[in-house]
Formats: C-alpha cells, structure tokens, sequence
C-alpha cells in the first residue's frame, strides 16, 4: 500500500472512531457504557444495537431521558436536530418491550410525552407539531420541504408511544397517540392516485403531483430522499388499515 492510500485509511479510520464515545452513568451505582453516535431517522424495523448488546441499548436510553431532549440525528458525537420525526421514540419503547428495563422508566415517557404534546416554538424534535396535533397532519408551505416524510414518521412514533402508555396503564394517553397515528389516512388521495401526497395548509392536495418524482435523490415536493411510490408504504404501524384504504390485498400488490 503506497503512502497515499495509507493515510487516507487512516483518516477514514479517525473519523468512523471520533463517531463513537463513551461516557458513563451511574445507574444504581453501576457505570454503564454509552455508545454513540445515534443516527435514528427511519430506525424503525431495523436491528437496533440493543437486540444484540442490551448493555449498549440501555446505555442510549439513559443518554435519551437524562437531557431536555431526546436525541434525534449525531454527528461526531453532537446533536444536530436534522432529518425527520422523532426516532428516539420507537428505539426506546423496542427496548423497553424486549424487556430491557434497567432505566428510568416514568422520566423515558415524561421526555417521549413532552416531545410529543409541546407546542413547536419550544419543541426541537417536532417543530412543525403545532398544525400536525390540530389537523391531523403537516400541510406542504415551502417549495420542495420534507412535510409528509416529517409527519409520517411522526405518526411511527405517536403509535409507538401508545404502546409504551399502554404497557405502563396509561390507557388515556393510549388511546390518544394511537389515534394521532392514525391520521396519515389525511394524506391518502383516494380519488386520483390512491397514495400518499403532499397537503396544503387549507386541506387541498398539492397541485403539480408526480408520484415518481424523487427518483436519483432529485428533490421531491414533501418527501425526503424518496418519492411518494416509497413513502405511501411508510406506515409499518397499520399495514392493514393502508390496505382498507388502497382497496383491498389485490391493490395493494399491484
């Protein structure tokens, strides 16, 4: 390996460990190792760390609840608040319900509770809640923004956080969150395209509608690094329900 080569390996090195740290939190004055970084966005039905080391899940948990915030999106180490939903959310009920629960358990759905419910001038993790907790969704207001991913994943983690009130009693707020992750049937047209598609603010569909636009990572009107052909089946929550609104089994393989 010449010198060139060498050092750039080097560097890639440098930089996948100075992604990782760890820290430590006295639980029952036992330290516990956290590992970093947390990348949440889209976690959902993928492995998470903890399903193989349960010390490292737990550890992430404890980062998760010992903050005002939840963690969203790390880089090197630091939050950076970009991408979309609220990850956290379905990565700390998954550990909870695996049995993983040497953690603060009231002080984890208080921080999920908080992020879910408060208004989105105090709340970085779901800025665009306001209009989303009043109609059901996040209405498209800019050229090429990420509202239906946003609100779609939002809706994973409101289902998710009703299975964590419901394991913990709390059958109100069960009942609450798992309404609120109903309510992607707001963005399904039913009439034209029989998918999911951007909104307006007064409860039209976005004009200029290209369900394939978004192919090669080309932007595309509502949705984040997709188009609407991916993001319709974006609801892993309620695969049935989708499949009530696409018509039927028989439509929704086509």
């Amino acid at each position: 390996m010449d010198s060139k080569n060498l050092t750039t390996n080097i560097l890639i090195v440098v930089f996948i460990l100075s992604g990782f740290k760890i820290t430590y939190s006295q639980q029952k004055g036992n330290p516990v190792d956290y590992v970093n970084p947390f990348i949440g966005t889209t976690n959902f039905g993928t492995t998470n760390p903890g399903a193989i080391v349960p010390r490292g899940m737990v550890s992430v948990v404890l980062f998760n609840v010992s903050g005002s915030d939840k963690n969203k999106w790390e880089l090197n180490s630091t939050e950076t608040h970009v991408m979309e939903g609220d990850p956290a959310i379905p990565v700390i009920v998954d550990t909870y319900l695996k049995g993983l629960d040497r953690f603060d358990i009231e002080a984890a759905y208080s921080a999920m509770f908080k992020s879910a419910t408060t208004k989105g001038a105090e709340n970085k993790l779901r800025p665009d809640i306001d209009f989303y907790l009043e109609k059901g969704y996040v209405p498209y207001t800019e050229e090429f923004d990420n509202s239906v991913s946003q609100a779609l994943e939002y809706y994973i983690a409101d289902w998710n956080l009703a299975q964590f009130a419901k394991a913990l009693g709390k059958e109100k707020d069960h009942k609450r969150f798992l309404k609120q992750s109903l309510r992607y049937a707001e963005y399904f047209d039913k009439d034209e395209f029989q998918m999911i598609r951007p909104r307006l603010k007064d409860g039209r569909f976005y004009k200029d509608f290209d369900p394939k636009q978004g192919v090669n990572f080309e932007p595309s009107p509502g949705f984040h690094e997709g188009n609407a052909y991916q993001y319709t089946f974006c609801v892993p929550h309620d695969v049935y329900g989708l499949m009530k609104l696409m018509g039927g089994k028989l439509e929704i393989i086509k």
